[in-house]
């Protein structure tokens, strides 16, 4: 329990932090934290960067007594640190700050290192459910935080497994959402429960879901992304131009004859941007068998403002990437 130290008795414990004896400093560190007093925060924070194990585990749990939402970012900076016994502590005193500390975790999980990220997604995990809708509620909001993109917000929620399956399926169905990338590289993550859901929305009678949820599964193994194949196929001929767009740009991702063929045949449509977007994507998924056809459009003058060129430029560039091995 923390007590009510004097002023005296805080500023001798706080000269004893200067000591060059390691274990005194510790043993000052060590009754900082019982006496729970604010006064001591900054000279802990201080303990807690400098060099010693012993002394930045102190550091950590005296912080962590006190329980001053000032240690928090200092905390998630020390998760930082490559030794296991060091950041366990660590993780385990940001969890006591609870949702106070969920946001500058999420905030480390871009940094450029190894340690960092990885210990503040174990600590958010740690933190469960009540961070997980924390950072629903945030991908939600229409007040968004600078410092944190939404395809940040959104790799985070694979941290919580199963349950964040359904909630970011959720998501994926939302026409507003520009990160679907992102979200089915999460799901795949999560693994089996994910690809569960998806499963059932591609038997959905709504063709729009079936195309999402299909783009979603091209990122899985192999098996499903054959399923996700059969059922582009199928939408390519049944939906609005804007989702042909949407089929014909996937498309690019696969091979075979039944993918030229439909990619051949969406360069047939009467819709310029699906026109595009087909002859874009063969010069990915096409063999020598569509140069034919792509040749008879190389002098097309159609202009499209999205691709900045016109059709005939767009097959020209995609009949050098299937004659050099889609490697332009």
């Amino acid at each position: 329990m923390p007590q009510n130290p004097s002023s005296q008795e805080i500023i001798h414990l706080l000269e004893l932090l200067k000591e060059p004896d390691s274990t005194t400093r510790t043993n000052a560190v060590q009754q900082l934290g019982q006496l729970g007093d604010k006064r001591a925060v900054e000279a802990l924070i201080e303990v807690l960067s400098q060099p010693g194990i012993t002394n930045k585990m102190a550091a950590a749990q005296a912080l962590g007594r006190i329980g001053d939402e000032r240690a928090i970012a200092p905390l998630v900076e020390a998760l930082r640190y490559y030794y296991p016994e060091v950041t366990n502590v660590v993780s385990e005193v940001l969890v006591g700050f609870g949702n106070a500390a969920i946001l500058r975790l999420v905030v480390a999980l871009q940094d450029s290192t190894y340690t960092l990220p990885h210990n503040a997604g174990l600590t958010l995990a740690k933190l469960g459910k009540p961070a997980m809708e924390q950072i629903l509620e945030l991908l939600k909001s229409d007040l968004k935080i600078d410092y944190i993109p939404d395809s940040t917000l959104v790799a985070s929620l694979a941290l919580f497994g199963e349950e964040a399956a359904q909630p970011l399926i959720q998501i994926l169905f939302n026409e507003n959402v520009n990160y679907s990338w992102e979200i089915s590289e999460a799901l795949v993550k999560i693994g089996e429960p994910a690809l569960n859901g998806l499963l059932e929305v591609i038997n959905s009678p709504e063709a729009e879901k079936r195309l999402i949820a299909a783009r979603a599964l091209t990122h899985f193994s192999h098996a499903y992304r054959q399923q996700a194949l059969s059922e582009l196929l199928k939408l390519s001929e049944e939906l609005n131009a804007d989702s042909r767009v949407a089929v014909a740009i996937t498309l690019q991702d696969f091979k075979g004859e039944a993918v030229e063929q439909a990619l051949l045949k969406l360069l047939q449509d009467e819709n310029v941007r699906v026109k595009f977007s087909a002859a874009h994507s063969l010069g990915f998924a096409g063999t020598e068998n569509v140069l034919y056809p792509l040749k008879k459009l190389v002098n097309d003058l159609t202009f499209d403002p999205i691709f900045g060129q016109t059709l005939g430029e767009i097959v020209q560039e995609a009949i050098y990437r299937i004659k050099n091995g889609h490697n332009y």
